[in-house]
């Protein structure tokens, strides 16, 4: 019995652990990310990402390094911003995790994002 609780408490400090470690990771890289993403603005959203950033898009079959991600970002925003004020479109983002593994120095995280007009 003593074992089992042993093992009860570290599984619930541990979980407590990562929970702090991913609200930690939210407040310094995803809310920043989702509001670069909503106000259009690629230095905001490059700022938030590792110089080392590899991009992988499955749908695009596509890798891309921060460089060339930053590109395509400062060629489509415009356009996108463009076109939302024109239509008067307001759109909402939202992430999404599958996955979230992480220690004090390391995070891996897969998830989707939900991007949709209202």
């Amino acid at each position: 019995m003593k074992k089992t609780l042993t093992l009860l408490f570290s599984l619930i400090v541990i979980s407590s652990f990562g929970q702090e470690v991913q609200k930690e990771i939210n407040e310094q890289v995803w809310k920043p990310f989702t509001k670069a993403i909503m106000n259009q603005d690629v230095n905001a959203f490059v700022a938030v990402h590792s110089v080392d950033l590899i991009r992988a898009e499955r749908n695009d079959k596509l890798v891309q390094t921060l460089e060339e991600y930053k590109k395509g970002m400062e060629t489509s925003w415009p356009r996108w911003k463009e076109r939302n004020k024109k239509t008067n479109t307001v759109y909402v983002f939202e992430l999404r995790f599958t996955e979230r593994i992480n220690n004090q120095n390391k995070a891996y995280e897969v998830g989707y994002f939900k991007n949709e007009d209202t």
